[in-house]
């Protein structure tokens, strides 16, 4: 389903397939222009981040891709963010082209086949019920 032309939408918390060790998936802006998606990590044992420029979006009916056009807050890859210390938290965000949809599941993918250490998110629920429109 499309959504309306000009409609912004808001997404709190989406749902998906946790894996431990990942940042936190906070909220998921759906616009006309791009499709935003915001995290926040806290650092562990491994003590940097970074992000892959080939980062993309996949919409789980179609397969289509939607590759990353900016990062903002996190390094690209090979360079890195380092950690002061194991309580430093680091938030986010990863812009891609403007999702056509606002019903069905999303994939975030750093890499594919992924270690443990991408960043890849599956089955990401998109629920038109529970979005907010921004205005």
């Amino acid at each position: 389903m499309k959504k309306p032309a000009g409609s912004k939408y808001l997404i709190n918390s989406p749902i998906y397939d946790t894996a431990k060790g990942r940042p936190q998936l906070l909220r998921i802006v759906i616009s006309p222009e791009y499709t935003k998606v915001d995290f926040g990590f806290q650092n562990d044992k491994s003590g940097w981040v970074r992000i892959d420029a080939k980062t993309f979006i996949r919409i789980k009916d179609t397969g289509q891709k939607l590759t990353m056009v900016r990062a903002e807050n996190i390094p690209l890859a090979p360079v890195h963010h380092t950690f002061n210390t194991t309580k430093d938290w680091l938030y986010f965000s990863l812009y891609f082209p403007p999702l056509q949809i606002k019903e069905g599941k999303i994939d975030v993918i750093e890499a594919e086949p992924g270690s443990k250490k991408d960043f890849n998110y599956y089955n990401i629920v998109l629920d038109s019920k529970k979005f907010i429109e921004l205005l």
